[in-house]
């Protein structure tokens, strides 16, 4: 969310089926979605109807990046902190966060300008990359299926800019529907006086698919 509300300005319900309590929002056709899904969009005023293992504070949901609603849906994780905006020094270290992803999704970057288009260095390398750190074939059983995908980015020039990831499948990819918008973190690269050699070498590319 990008604007903040103080005062409750939504309604939802909850309810309970086989000892199991669900959440349902009928004005957005949200039916027992997962509870961390539920709370990308929807802060309660009894925290305990989060239905989260760790209950999260009005901070942390403010501070979370845009998600779409199907980033809980198509299976993804968020694994370890992440912030919804970012500020960089130009040149500095790239920022990343890591991702759980269902094995079979395809993943892409973008880091796009305040005109919506996608930014590259120089050399035409992209601004943004992502790759594998741990795979569900890695043999760990507890894996279920995911693999750790961290995500990369560093802004070439001093602006503000939103780096985004986008998902699909083989299976949609190869019927040509295009990617969804999983989530979103703007980035504001501020300038500096000092050189910095790492401008000189743009992030390298990485594969999408796994």
């Amino acid at each position: 969310a990008s604007v903040q509300v103080n005062v409750p300005n939504h309604c939802w319900a909850s309810f309970c089926i086989d000892d199991k309590w669900c959440l349902l929002d009928c004005t957005w056709k949200s039916f027992c979605a997962p509870p961390f899904a539920f709370f990308m969009q929807h802060f309660p005023l009894q925290r305990r109807w989060q239905l989260l293992p760790d209950l999260k504070t009005i901070t942390d949901f403010w501070e979370m990046p845009r998600y779409s609603a199907d980033f809980a849906l198509l299976g993804l994780e968020i694994d370890g902190p992440i912030q919804s905006n970012v500020s960089l020094n130009l040149g500095s270290q790239p920022y990343c966060f890591t991702l759980d992803v269902p094995e079979g999704l395809i993943v892409r970057t973008e880091l796009c300008n305040s005109e919506g288009e996608e930014v590259f260095w120089a050399s035409g390398a992209s601004c943004s990359f992502h790759n594998i750190v741990e795979s569900s074939g890695a043999g760990s059983e507890d894996n279920n299926g995911m693999c750790k995908m961290r995500i990369y980015t560093s802004p070439p020039y001093v602006g503000d800019f939103l780096l985004l990831v986008l998902v699909t499948s083989q299976a949609e990819r190869e019927a040509g529907k295009a990617p969804q918008s999983a989530l979103s973190v703007k980035v504001s690269c501020l300038d500096t006086e000092r050189d910095n050699e790492l401008m000189k070498y743009p992030l390298p590319n990485a594969s999408e698919a796994f």
